[in-house]
């Protein structure tokens, strides 16, 4: 018996899971494009070059999806039964995405085009997101129906771009409450301050302009260290999949802000490289969660500081740091099953 979204034919291919990957890649890229136009002022009306690229992507990867299916059937059997499995949960993230495409045209047409923290909200933008995540997870939730630990890089390679590309959503969808956005990181006009946001709101006061800094630095931890822990969880991963998860984040988010401040893609690189040689060396969950948001944000701070000075006092600047870090702790903590840190490592219980 096939359950609901479960088909019952053989699997996806790598090959197939990593073209489907690109084409998502290709989205994804359209997004970052339409995220862009949208907080410059660029998105005049639907028919935009950067909603061509993220539709045509979209349209790509349906059409791909809708193929394999197809290729799959076999007379007397149904659709379902020969589609691979959790394939019929992508064809549902397309068309909710389609459903949002045509629900964001007729939005527009009556509300006009949303700037800013508008295009982030927009219902019919996050219809875009819940079906847009739902497609790109398929590699993912292939690998979490495999009971294999010890995965090579070429048998991982989809996967890894599937959790790169959702953490991608998130951080863009998030964008508002990051410290790596267009918003946020005006430091050549900062003078007594990190965070700049006068571009967005000129009256905004001085604490709440610092309380909303620190809140970002915050959200921006959990988007950082939740995918490294689900990994670590799941599978033993290969070298170097945490140094491809965070430079690519990082190209995106200062791609958003025209790269003018591309020094900060350093912080993924070396982000990268302390949390591989951390889930190499099996350190526990709670130790891995800590180190991210301490190694971020050490090195954004210190690339400010290299660049213009940080404005912030020492206790402000030190002090968000180590509060992520111990958030980052906590999450690792609660994220991990606490009788297998005590058997593989005694000393997480003090």
């Amino acid at each position: 018996m096939v359950s609901s979204f479960e088909g019952g034919g053989r699997p996806l291919t790598r090959n197939e899971e990593f073209i489907g990957m690109v084409l998502g890649l290709w989205t994804i890229l359209g997004l970052f494009l339409d995220g862009w136009a949208h907080s410059h002022g660029r998105a005049e009306s639907i028919f935009s070059p950067w909603h061509a690229v993220l539709y045509s992507g979209f349209t790509a990867a349906a059409l791909w999806a809708g193929w394999i299916t197809w290729r799959r059937r076999n007379r007397g059997r149904s659709l379902l039964e020969t589609m691979p499995p959790g394939h019929l949960a992508t064809l549902v993230g397309f068309v909710l995405f389609g459903i949002g495409g045509g629900g964001d045209l007729i939005w527009h047409e009556i509300f006009g085009v949303e700037a800013n923290v508008e295009a982030l909200l927009s219902p019919t933008h996050l219809l875009l997101l819940a079906g847009g995540a739902i497609a790109l997870s398929a590699p993912l939730r292939r690998m979490l129906r495999s009971s294999s630990v010890d995965v090579s890089r070429k048998e991982f390679l989809p996967a890894l771009l599937s959790l790169t590309l959702l953490t991608a959503v998130g951080s863009f969808f998030l964008g508002y409450l990051s410290p790596f956005g267009t918003t946020a990181v005006e430091f050549s006009n900062a003078t007594t301050h990190t965070h700049d946001l006068s571009r967005v709101t000129p009256a905004i006061g001085e604490e709440l302009r610092e309380n909303w800094a620190l809140g970002s630095i915050f959200v921006t931890s959990l988007v950082l260290v939740l995918p490294a822990l689900f990994l670590r969880r799941h599978w033993k991963t290969p070298a170097g999949t945490f140094l491809f998860l965070y430079t690519f984040l990082l190209l995106l988010q200062t791609g958003l802000g025209e790269f003018k401040q591309w020094p900060l893609i350093g912080v993924g690189i070396v982000l990268g490289l302390v949390v591989d040689a951390a889930v190499a060396r099996g350190l526990p969950a709670w130790l891995v969660g800590s180190l991210v948001p301490l190694t971020a944000w050490s090195m954004y701070f210190l690339v400010f500081e290299l660049q213009t000075g940080v404005g912030w006092s020492p206790e402000l600047w030190g002090g968000v740091t180590l509060m992520a870090t111990l958030l980052g702790g906590l999450v690792g903590l609660l994220a991990t099953d606490i009788t297998e840190l005590d058997r593989r490592h005694p000393l997480s219980s003090v």
